[in-house]
């Protein structure tokens, strides 16, 4: 029964306003102030007649309404909800042009109509019914079960991380097994996505992995350097889950939920022997997912994907980003600097300075001052040199100090063997200030060894063609050049058997 008497009482008989009334009776003052206007405009007056009735006066106030809502103009609920995913598109636009569409039946107000949608949707599975607008967000996220891969016993068994992103409006989904959650397979994954829905979002809006954000906050969140660099050459926004908050991504939690039931549960009894065989597997299974038609509403992910979220995404650039990880070094005496073992010229110049190296898989860049110095593609190997030509000192002048005729002359000190072995070296490289590093380091073995055991060890690597300090050190380390040379091998003599054929055989 509706409080009607004690509104119109404490309003006509004590004067409190419609939101002191509210307070008074636990209702909001929308409904008190709506009462009065009903009261108002059915000629009533308070006091009110002392033989009216609870039942007649509601029945005054709140006359049943007409028609009924089974002769009012159908909605079309599927058509209203995907209509909601465009941008721009609210239920008043929707509820005008209802309306207009049906204006020669009897329609439902705006109020009841905007309350049909809101219970329409609540009976949808809540995957069903985010309000999100069409291409801006992308859920990513890991799943919690992993699959095994079997490899070699050299390289080990390996816990495939299974990557999901979600498109938030249409739940297209997308899975990628990585290595691990390390950043470089997790932005990989991210860039897949990308060229697998064919565009780019408004937004990605990461589980708070370490691979993605550095510093969880509520508020400014710090992102991982690669991951912010991603975002920032594909122009997308980053909105990170706040922690311990699965609500702020219910698409991505119903993503992976998905996933780990119909993508990884088909699979469990599976081997699988490698990464790449582990993925064709899993984009013929989410293939499936996305075609699988909804038990709610009609259509597919596929088709909704294409529908609404497709037509909504930026295009994607030219080429795909390139992960990069950047670090600092230290420009040596002969300008070149060392990376992952093998060493990359810059220009002379800048002998002794600090500069940034961003290290991606094909290329190696130098940075000093935030300005590109140099720029060589990545060595193979340990203790290879990439040097540029124009990088060289004019005429080999010497640099700080070095250059070959003084390593040379400090050899000599040491004696022949050691002068020889510095020769071989600086004329076993392309350019002779590679190999300074090498005989500088060469020479501090001689200030830590006796000059008879520097010299024998000299003999020994001329004679074995070793033209490596970190050989030198071992041979110097292992007593190797205490131990007498083995002698040469003698000649063999020849053994005539009628099943060898002998030297004649071959001759012209």
């Amino acid at each position: 029964m509706r409080k009607i008497r004690e509104v119109l009482y404490l309003r006509y008989e004590n004067g409190l306003s419609s939101r002191q009334v509210g307070r008074t009776l636990s209702i909001s003052h929308t409904a008190v102030d709506e009462l009065l206007y009903r009261f108002q405009a059915s000629g009533l007056s308070w006091p009110l007649p002392s033989d009216l009735e609870d039942a007649t006066l509601e029945q005054l106030l709140y006359p049943p309404t007409t028609p009924s809502q089974e002769l009012r103009a159908p909605l079309d609920m599927i058509r209203i909800q995907k209509e909601l995913r465009r941008k721009g598109v609210t239920l008043a636009l929707l509820w005008e042009e209802y309306v207009a569409a049906h204006g020669s039946e009897p329609c439902y107000g705006y109020s009841q109509f905007c309350h049909l949608v809101r219970d329409w949707k609540k009976s949808l599975d809540v995957s069903m019914h985010q309000s999100h607008k069409a291409g801006e967000k992308v859920f990513l996220d890991f799943a919690g079960p992993t699959v095994k891969v079997t490899r070699p016993s050299s390289e080990g068994d390996l816990e495939a991380q299974i990557f999901v992103a979600v498109l938030g409006a249409s739940n297209y989904v997308y899975i990628e097994a990585c290595p691990s959650q390390q950043a470089r397979f997790f932005i990989a994954a991210v860039c897949h996505t990308l060229e697998f829905i064919g565009g780019v979002p408004e937004a990605l809006v990461p589980d708070n992995l370490r691979s993605a954000v550095k510093t969880p906050s509520r508020y400014e969140a710090e992102l991982f350097l690669g991951f912010e660099q991603m975002a920032e050459y594909y122009h997308v926004a980053v909105l990170p889950a706040r922690p311990r908050h699965p609500k702020d991504k219910p698409a991505a939690e119903k993503g992976v939920q998905f996933v780990e039931t119909q993508v990884l549960a088909r699979i469990r009894n599976r081997s699988f022997f490698s990464l790449s065989e582990l993925n064709k597997v899993l984009r013929e299974l989410i293939a499936d997912l996305n075609h699988k038609p909804f038990q709610k509403m009609e259509g597919t992910r596929w088709s909704l994907f294409l529908e609404v979220d497709k037509p909504a995404l930026r295009p994607l650039p030219a080429q795909s980003f390139a992960y990069a990880e950047w670090s600092k070094a230290k420009v040596a005496s002969d300008y070149h600097i060392q990376v992952q073992s093998n060493f990359y010229s810059v220009a002379y110049q800048l002998a002794h300075r600090k500069v940034d190296v961003r290290l991606t898989d094909h290329l190696v860049e130098i940075f000093f001052k935030n300005e590109r110095v140099a720029s060589h593609l990545r060595v193979s190997g340990r203790g290879h040199y990439s040097t540029l030509v124009e990088h060289l000192a004019p005429q080999h002048k010497v640099v700080r100090g070095w250059s070959s005729e003084k390593f040379l002359a400090d050899a000599q000190l040491v004696g022949p063997y050691t002068r020889a072995l510095l020769q071989a070296v600086l004329e076993s490289r392309p350019y002779k200030e590679q190999a300074y590093r090498t005989c500088r380091g060469m020479l501090r073995l001689a200030d830590m060894y006796p000059v008879e055991r520097m010299e024998a060890a000299a003999k020994r690597a001329l004679a074995f063609r070793i033209l490596s300090w970190r050989s030198m050190k071992s041979i110097l380390e292992k007593g190797l050049d205490q131990v007498a040379q083995d002698p040469p091998v003698k000649d063999v003599p020849l053994i005539h058997h009628g099943n060898l054929r002998g030297p004649s055989y071959f001759a012209d």
